[in-house]
């Protein structure tokens, strides 16, 4: 008989704004081999099924930032490090469509959602310097 050994990690991300009812969270679930690369899952509160999943592979590690601040909205703001370095991107586990963002800065990039949804606050380090922008998501462009 085999034993497989499992790392779980658990982060709960609001699905709604924290006055409405919480209907997902997000898991992230890594074994032996990869404890530093989880398959990140969303599951329904109600009932425990699996809504969506999501793995960049043994390579490139995924980072939870948090669901849209909208009752309604499923996009998930995550970032990964493909290329090298950490870049956001927006993830609507409805119908699995992953959303790159066309952000022209060298170095990590993180995310956070604006509190109406519309934008993002990334911060950006570059050779030991940070810098903070505003992404708003309709227009694509940094501010």
């Amino acid at each position: 008989m085999r034993t497989a050994i499992f790392s779980l990690a658990i982060s709960l991300v609001l699905l709604a704004p924290a006055q409405a009812e919480v209907r997902a969270v997000v898991v992230g679930v890594s074994d032996v081999m990869t404890p530093l690369r989880p398959r990140i899952l969303v599951l329904r509160v109600s009932d425990g099924s699996e809504v969506a999943r999501i793995w960049d592979g043994s390579e490139s590690g995924l980072e939870v930032c948090g669901f849209a601040p909208l009752a309604d909205d499923a996009r998930l703001l995550m970032t990964h490090e493909r290329g090298g370095f950490r870049r956001p991107f927006l993830w609507n586990i409805e119908d699995d469509e992953r959303i790159e963002l066309p952000i022209d800065l060298n170095g990590e990039v993180w995310a956070r959602w604006y509190p109406d949804g519309s934008a993002l606050l990334l911060a950006h380090t570059e050779r030991g310097r940070m810098r903070l922008y505003r992404y708003p998501i309709a227009a694509g462009i940094l501010e």
